[in-house]
Parts: C-alpha cells; structure tokens; sequence
C-alpha cells in the first residue's frame, strides 16, 4: 500500500517508475513499455484475499489460483461484459510482463535481481460446436514476494469494498493513508513525498491540482 509499484494511468508507461527514499528502493519497468496499472493490481488484492481466507480457516494456501471471472468481477465491482473479460486477459499480460526490483525483503528473504508479479497466469477455456472459445476460469500463480508477504509477515491490510470504484490517483491516496492510519488520529505526509509515494508521473505543480 505504501509504496509506487504500479502505473496510475491508463495509457502505456515507457517511463520506469523509480522510488528511493534513502532506506527503500524501488524500479518498476516493462520492457513493452506496459508497466502493470494500478486497476491490474485488482487481481492482487482479491488472490491476497482467497489467501488470508485460507489462512483464516487454519489452512496453509499455495501460491496457485484457480477461480471464475465472474467472481473476481463481482468481488472488484468489474463489469461483466465482454469488453470486463478482454481486461483480465490484458492485466495478467501486464503483471506478468512487469519487471520489479526492490530492496523490500518478504519472509527474512530478499532478491537481487528482477521479478515479475505472476510467475504463471493463463486462461482455461472450452470450444463450443460453433468454435467460439468460452472463458472457463483462470489460474493464477503469484511470485514469492507476494507469497512470503501475506503467508509469513502478515502483511495484508483489507480494503473497503468502495476502493474499487475510485480513481488511480484516489486509490493511491487511500492506501498510503489506509497504510498510515490504522492505530492514529492521522498523520502529516509532505506534498513532495506524497507526489514521490503515489508514483505520479505529473509535474509537482500538476500532482498538487489533482491531489
């Protein structure tokens, strides 16, 4: 939640994403130039959700997926047309395409080198008489950063189900507050580290008018 690990807008970002505060670094790029968005990381947030559900129910959750489209569009308040499914197709390339390097260790563990958020993602579909292909399920398979983050360190916060309605730059201002603010009142944040937080791309005279 705090940090700038996903794209806040909709068209392709060529420009990495860069963060690095003194203690936490971070470069998020994408060598077709389609650096996961902020919306792609839905598909996240509801895999984090089934995992601290096993977890609740004493089960200990492997890092593969599988689940309906219909259940993560109701889950997410995505719409269920055709045009919802085409999405999904494209955040798993997203994900799966990103490339992340930090120096945030999970689980006592860290990584030197690039991941991506999916180690695998695909769609499991079935050819009907006329050879239309009909979306079955997809399968998901989360990276070990994610894994070790939500199975060994707990770090899971849950999101209001109105998250999903907001915008890229309103999500980001949630979840660094949503971050923040748990066990206080509330906190100060400087305009310059809000802009650096959030991962905006905008100029810091523009950041201030949207924010």
């Amino acid at each position: 939640m705090e940090f700038p690990f996903f794209d806040l807008s909709k068209r392709s970002r060529t420009k990495a994403i860069t963060f690095d505060d003194g203690k936490v670094k971070i470069s998020v790029k994408a060598p077709d130039g389609n650096i996961a968005t902020i919306y792609d990381k839905d598909i996240l947030i509801y895999i984090a959700s089934l995992m601290v559900a096993k977890i609740n129910n004493g089960e200990t959750p492997g890092q593969t997926f599988t689940f309906t489209a219909h259940d993560y569009m109701r889950v997410t308040g995505k719409n269920s047309s055709g045009r919802g499914y085409e999405q999904i197709v494209g955040a798993i390339e997203r994900l799966q395409g990103t490339q992340i390097k930090t120096n945030i260790e999970t689980g006592g563990q860290g990584q030197t080198g690039f991941f991506s958020w999916l180690e695998k993602g695909h769609i499991n579909y079935t050819v009907n008489k006329g050879g239309k292909k009909m979306m079955k399920s997809i399968t998901i398979r989360v990276c070990d950063f994610i894994y070790r983050s939500i199975l060994t360190d707990g770090r899971f916060l849950t999101y209001h189900p109105a998250y999903f309605d907001l915008a890229p730059l309103e999500r980001r201002v949630y979840e660094i507050a949503r971050k923040h603010c748990g066990r206080q009142d509330g906190f100060k944040i400087s305009l310059g580290k809000m802009h650096a937080k959030t991962g905006s791309d905008a100029a810091l005279r523009t950041f201030k008018k949207n924010l």
